[in-house]
């Protein structure tokens, strides 16, 4: 997975590397607006450095092409995984052919040169640009909808096909812009370009997180699993919602119980109750646990996205970490929880972190004895 990792930080740096060619170049052409003209001005004949543009055109090309096999390296083995590949390879190929062709005269330079885009009486370079820029466009917005088909049963395929649209719509939007007489041309340019950026970092994001490197195994629970697993249990608790320096003044406090169910010796639930002090319950669910094998226990419940599993060990247990799903409103979130316990004066203290995505959500410490 490093390989994945390097190549999705190639890309990152790509979109970095172009927007700070085209701001060094523009600042050292005479005449140049970057309201007004466009980026591949920089590297037309007759420009100042017109190697820093090109170069740098290329260069955001082999970032997108390196989006293609770092993909293939995390996402499910389906074809729409191959096709949102090869979307990405063929764009980004498609965009340093246009780095290598360029236009045969600079708006800011020469009066005469938009009319003669606007004529097509231009040579066969530009012209490949032209083209070259115009099918990447196509094939680069066809990304986000062929990534949402690999990922279609996971939580993140909705946002990417509600990215996919967006980008449709406001690529329509800007394109229809590009026909206004007067219109800034240039800054109409940068606005479709941040959006190429923008998701070519997003996926570049997705690809590190799911490289990242697994989490640490929590500390075993001293506690004999069968003192654990055969035992109803009550007490209470509190939750801390992130910030922890304002929240921690104002915890939120819950009474909570479990209530243990054997069906056999080796399947069985939990059901968990939280309430507030006034007696509102806040939190139930069900837990069902199956002992899988003589040091494993799989876990599964409403709330829990993947299930999780239970380590078993000679003098305790270890809670690998799991995601639940939230709901706030219609949205459900998929937060991550780290749960650990350690046992004193012969209570149970139980302590979850909540993250999403790596951020910090609230922090849970459960106190409880055997019931």
């Amino acid at each position: 997975m490093k390989s994945a990792r390097a190549l999705a930080w190639f890309a990152i740096v790509a979109q970095v590397a172009f927007v700070a060619a085209w701001i060094v170049a523009g600042a050292l052409q005479d005449g140049y607006s970057y309201i007004d003209h466009h980026v591949s001005d920089l590297g037309a004949d007759g420009a100042a450095h017109p190697w820093i543009v090109n170069t740098a055109i290329v260069v955001l090309g082999l970032g997108v092409a390196a989006l293609a096999p770092a993909l293939l390296r995390v996402l499910p083995k389906r074809p729409a995984a191959r096709v949102a590949a090869g979307l990405f390879l063929a764009s980004g190929a498609v965009i340093v052919v246009s780095g290598l062709f360029h236009a045969d005269c600079l708006s800011a330079v020469d009066a005469t040169c938009q009319s003669r885009w606007d004529s097509w009486d231009v040579d066969a370079g530009a012209k490949v640009h032209a083209w070259s820029s115009l099918i990447a466009q196509a094939l680069f917005l066809a990304t986000p909808f062929a990534l949402a088909r690999a990922l279609w049963n996971r939580p993140v395929a909705a946002p990417t096909l509600a990215c996919g649209t967006a980008g449709v719509v406001l690529s329509a939007g800007l394109i229809l812009l590009f026909g206004v007489d007067h219109a800034p041309d240039g800054l109409t340019q940068r606005l479709g370009l941040g959006l190429l950026h923008a998701w070519v970092i997003f996926v570049a994001i997705g690809i590190l997180w799911e490289t990242r490197r697994p989490a640490e195994a929590p500390p075993a629970t001293p506690m004999r699993p069968r003192d654990f697993f055969g035992s109803s249990w009550a007490g209470e608790g509190e939750l801390v919602p992130w910030p922890y320096f304002f929240w921690r003044h104002f915890p939120q406090r819950l009474q909570i119980e479990r209530n243990a169910t054997f069906l056999t010796d080796e399947a069985w639930y939990f059901d968990d109750r939280a309430r507030l002090a006034d007696g509102t319950v806040v939190h139930e669910r069900r837990v069902f646990c199956v002992l899988t094998a003589p040091d494993r226990v799989e876990v599964t419940a409403d709330p829990l996205l993947d299930g999780t599993q239970i380590l078993l060990e000679e003098d305790g247990y270890r809670i690998v970490p799991y995601r639940v799903a939230v709901a706030v409103g219609p949205v459900h979130f998929g937060l991550t929880v780290r749960d650990s316990a350690t046992v004193q004066d012969g209570t149970l203290v139980n302590r979850q972190k909540i993250s999403w995505f790596g951020l910090p959500v609230a922090r849970v410490e459960l106190r409880a004895k055997p019931a």
